[in-house]
């Protein structure tokens, strides 16, 4: 016993040696070129496409639905990304993330942004969650992954790679990728039952894991998070990288020293090469998920 909890403390000790040489903020790195970098494409959108219908926490049915991003005259199947608002589970609108959409659009990626339940009028804090936080947050996954379904089962409609979707957000909506990636196996009943909810990478821009543990068969996830970040705690942030880590998943961890919650809007130039590097590497020409 005294044996295992050595070598588990000495693989501890490894995993945050390797996110402390990653916490400070890189110089913004030159911006890849080429294929899935390049925004080069004319973008058709689809606005108010209905995905789904979910039960709200008051028992009245409602309606989910995405706009869709496409890029034009675009060759085969594309990769697909669903975006996600944040909102601390209690508010905001799918078009915060229209930028994000629009620009991965035209640089050859179909996607998605999305309306999901959310608590109006709560108090939700992840500081110390309470049941209500997780319950708002598990909702928000479950209409996510039905986005993803959505997707899926409309592949060859939109032009999409039916094998390589993932799930990026920010807040709240990096807290929802995050719990895409991390239980496929528990889908919900959002709407497009059948296809699988599986995604091939979370992005979190300013999220945390909150449901569980990362295992071994989630999806790889890359974090962004700003140093001085109270709304959703730093040190949150790297100790879910640290777990991911440990069960082989983090593709990367970029802390922004001196940048509180509002870090995609403040480190924008820094984050984006990056971001697209890994969506390139991981979703358009790594291995599918599904």
């Amino acid at each position: 016993m005294l044996k295992t909890s050595r070598s588990l403390a000495i693989g501890v000790r490894l995993v945050a040696a390797g996110l402390l040489a990653s916490l400070a903020a890189s110089c913004a790195a030159p911006p890849p070129t080429g294929r899935f970098a390049d925004p080069s494409y004319g973008i058709e959108r689809s606005n108010d496409l209905g995905y789904g219908t979910a039960t709200d926490e008051n028992g009245e049915p409602e309606q989910l639905r995405l706009d869709l991003f496409r890029p034009i005259n675009a060759d085969g199947p594309r990769p697909a990304i669903v975006f996600i608002h944040s909102g601390a589970f209690t508010g905001g609108v799918k078009s915060e993330q229209d930028s994000m959409a629009t620009d991965f659009a035209a640089r050859g990626y179909v996607t998605a942004t999305i309306t999901y339940r959310v608590r109006e009028g709560a108090w939700i804090w992840f500081n110390t969650p309470s049941g209500i936080a997780l319950d708002a947050a598990r909702d928000a996954r479950h209409d996510a992954q039905a986005a993803v379904r959505y997707l899926r089962a409309n592949s060859d409609l939109y032009g999409i790679d039916a094998g390589r979707i993932a799930a990026a957000g920010y807040s709240a909506g990096a807290i929802t990728a995050i719990g895409v990636g991390q239980h496929p196996e528990d889908p919900g009943n959002s709407g497009n039952a059948g296809p699988s909810s599986a995604v091939c990478l979370a992005v979190s821009l300013s999220g945390i894991a909150v449901e569980g543990e990362i295992e071994a068969d989630d999806a790889d996830i890359v974090m962004f998070h700003g140093g001085d970040d109270f709304i959703v705690p730093t040190a949150y942030a790297r100790g879910s990288a640290m777990r991911a880590a440990k069960a082989g998943h983090l593709l990367g961890y970029h802390e922004f020293p001196g940048v509180g919650h509002g870090l995609p809007y403040q480190r924008t130039p820094e984050i984006m090469p990056t971001l697209i590097k890994v969506l390139r590497d991981r979703l358009a020409n790594g291995a599918p998920c599904a």
